[in-house]
Formats: structure tokens, sequence, C-alpha cells
């Protein structure tokens, strides 16, 4: 993370037309053929100061990942000072910021039960407070990138959701699977499929049962649900049966 957030500052400039230093010079004169200088940053170098081994790195840089393989040369502190308003700083530091969050929801859909989303979201609140710490809340977004932010933030709210709840009991995946039967033999075209649709059911019933129970924890929703789907089998099946006559 911090090469990353180097590679959005460290170009923007860090000699200054006062400087006379010929180490900072040469620095600048390198950054500025990578990204665009600031009057206001050229002094960073020196107010900041750089240590021979991080001007001599960036003396050499000659593209972005350059600039990004310096970063091993400074602290955290001499990051603070960059301005947020910058308009190259602020993009750069949406950008990154979008790349996170990307990953984080990502991570989220990913989970399959709470434990997991809740690991994803203490990783994304330590990331965030770590960021703000270190370089302080970058500006809003605007335009696509805001309505890609908050597309991720809708995306990431369903995936925490869907994470966090309790998997279904054995009654309801007991209905649940007879619905599933039931549309598979309402589809059929003819009796022979439907009867062997009805043969897989009660098989699978049978099997279920044995298994987990006789559906004690079935509710009345339940109940009511499991009942319309069995008034639909065998309205599928008399169906077939009477179009085979």
């Amino acid at each position: 993370m911090r090469t990353v957030w180097f590679l959005c500052f460290a170009f923007l400039g860090c000699g200054s037309n006062k400087t006379k230093g010929p180490d900072c010079s040469a620095a600048a004169a390198a950054l500025a053929k990578i990204g665009p200088l600031k009057d206001d940053l050229k002094a960073w170098c020196v107010e900041e100061k750089w240590s021979q081994a991080a001007i001599a790195c960036m003396s050499k840089a000659t593209s972005k990942a350059d600039v990004g393989a310096c970063a091993k040369h400074f602290t955290d502190d001499q990051f603070r000072p960059l301005s947020t308003t910058n308009p190259m700083v602020s993009e750069q530091r949406i950008a990154v910021a979008e790349a996170e969050l990307t990953k984080f929801t990502d991570a989220m859909c990913a989970c399959k039960d709470g434990a997991c989303a809740q690991r994803v979201t203490d990783d994304m609140g330590r990331w965030t407070i770590e960021t703000a710490s270190r370089y302080g809340r970058p500006p809003p977004p605007t335009g696509e990138r805001a309505e890609r932010l908050a597309a991720l933030g809708d995306r990431m709210q369903s995936c925490l959701i869907a994470a966090m709840k309790p998997p279904p009991n054995d009654a309801q995946r007991y209905v649940a699977k007879n619905a599933e039967f039931k549309d598979r033999l309402c589809a059929c075209k003819d009796a022979a499929c439907g009867e062997t649709v009805a043969a897989e059911l009660t098989k699978w019933s049978e099997d279920f049962v044995k298994s987990a129970g006789d559906g004690s924890t079935m509710t009345g929703s339940d109940q009511t649900r499991l009942q319309a789907i069995e008034t639909e089998v065998h309205a599928c099946l008399k169906a077939l049966r009477e179009r085979r006559k």
C-alpha cells in the first residue's frame, strides 16, 4: 500500500526554483519527465529532508514503476505535508481507494457465513483508519467514479446481508427442495416424465425424513407453502395422465 500511495505523490514534484541543491534539482528534473510538477510542491524535497538515498533513487527514475520502487527510502511522515487539494494527488488517492474497496467488496461477496463477513468488515475498518491517519481523508469523488463507488457500496451491502443471513433450517430446505421437484414435474411434456420425477420426489422425501427428522420444526407458513406445492404437483400429474388418454 505504501508504494501505491507514494506513486500518487512523489512524481508531483520535489525540487524548488529557490533551491540550488544539485541533488534535488536532479530528482526534480527526472520526475518532471514522468509527471507534471506543481510549483507549490517543488520545495518538498528540501523541506522534508529527503535522504541522499531517496534523492539518488528519484534522480534515476524514468517511469512510475521506478518511482514506486523508491518508496523504501522514505518515511510516512514525509508524505503528510502534501496538499490533498492538488488535482493529481486527489485523483490518484481516490483511484487507489476505489481499487482497495473493489478488493474488499469481492472478498465480502465470496463469504458464505457471518464469520467471514465480519473478518472482511474488520479488515476494511483497519485499512480505513490506517489510511485516514497516514494521509488524511481523500476529497469526495465526482462523476463516473462517484457512481462506481456508490455501486460498490450497494454490492457490498447486499453481500454482507446475504453472508450474515442464517442458513436455512431443515424445514425450509425440505420445502425448497419440494418446490424444485414441482417445477421439474410441471415442466414435463408427458406422463412418463411426470411419474419419473414424482418417484424421485417420493424417494428423496423418504431419505430426507430419515436423516433430518419428520419436519417438526416446520412453521405454519412452511406448512401452507408445502401444501400449495403438493396441490400443484397433483394437478400437473393429473393433467399429464389425462393427456396420455
